[in-house]
């Protein structure tokens, strides 16, 4: 019986299973979909400060990984939520940007969730990055939900 390779497998072509597994060594991680080898993507990390110029100068995809309640209360302006808790659930409802910033309380659970959002098959991993110190480094003004409906 072989081993299914699935998103979370990946496959090398070698010789390290005798019998039943030839030329085929698995091993367990993330996995690219619908590519053959994959490592997990490497995430860059960007200063808040350097989130507010690409707000300003350029075409960025802003991602709170918040919840919906602390979005709400206020956001990186122009920023769309997908809590950390459906992101998994719902990446493949989202066309995602050329340049893509994921934001959260303190810079840490970001970088996970910039992690998954550029394994997806349609996002280019290397312009996916992590928002340094998150919301505790975010110096600038924040749009709350009654303003981004007007």
């Amino acid at each position: 019986m072989e081993l299914p390779a699935n998103r979370f497998t990946l496959e090398i072509d070698r010789k390290v299973l005798p019998g039943r597994y030839p030329k085929r060594e698995y091993v367990s991680g993330p996995r690219r979909h619908g590519a053959a080898l994959c490592t997990p993507p490497m995430v860059s990390e960007i200063s808040a400060e350097d989130v507010k110029e690409k707000l300003e100068n350029e075409d960025v995809q802003i991602v709170d990984i918040r919840s919906e309640s602390e979005y709400e209360r206020g956001h990186i302006p122009g920023a769309i939520n997908i809590p950390m808790t459906r992101l998994a659930a719902e990446i493949d409802e989202y066309d995602w940007g050329d340049d893509v910033v994921v934001a959260c309380p303190i810079g840490q659970s970001s970088v996970q969730a910039a992690r998954l959002i550029g394994s997806f098959e349609d996002v280019d991993s290397d312009a996916v990055a992590s928002m340094a110190g998150g919301y505790r480094d975010w110096e600038y003004d924040l749009e709350t939900e009654t303003e981004s409906e007007s």
